[in-house]
């Protein structure tokens, strides 16, 4: 589970901790083991999704569930695609996602596609 409350650029989300809690809650009494990262920039975003693919996603039978309670930001891409959503670091820039600061949609369904692949999995 991710929640980004405190963001540097962003209005601040203070009813992710409340939000974050309630579900842990849920989660863990319907047996999942759960882990929390609070206001995660860039960096450790990243490092947390590594971290968890690591540790309890190689087993072709494991089944993973990511929570994110956070901004997101939708925007137009270029040449008439399909909009493309992003989840937002505490640590992202105030004119929306740029590459490397934010986590589109495309790369976390490329990372559920490639879970098995530990040497491609994000890209």
């Amino acid at each position: 589970m991710i929640g980004a409350s405190d963001y540097a650029h962003w209005p601040d989300l203070p009813g992710v901790r409340h939000d974050v809690e309630r579900v842990r809650a849920l989660l863990e009494g319907q047996g999942f083991r759960v882990s929390v990262v609070p206001n995660p920039d860039h960096a450790a975003l990243r490092q947390a999704f590594e971290r968890f693919i690591n540790t309890h996603g190689l087993a072709e039978e494991d089944r993973l569930l990511f929570y994110f309670a956070g901004h997101g930001q939708t925007l137009p891409q270029a040449y008439g695609e399909a909009d493309m959503g992003y989840i937002v670091p505490v640590d992202a820039p105030p004119r929306g996602p740029r590459r490397g600061s934010s986590r589109d949609h495309q790369a976390l369904a490329e990372v559920t596609r490639a879970i098995q692949d530990v040497g491609r999995w994000w890209p």
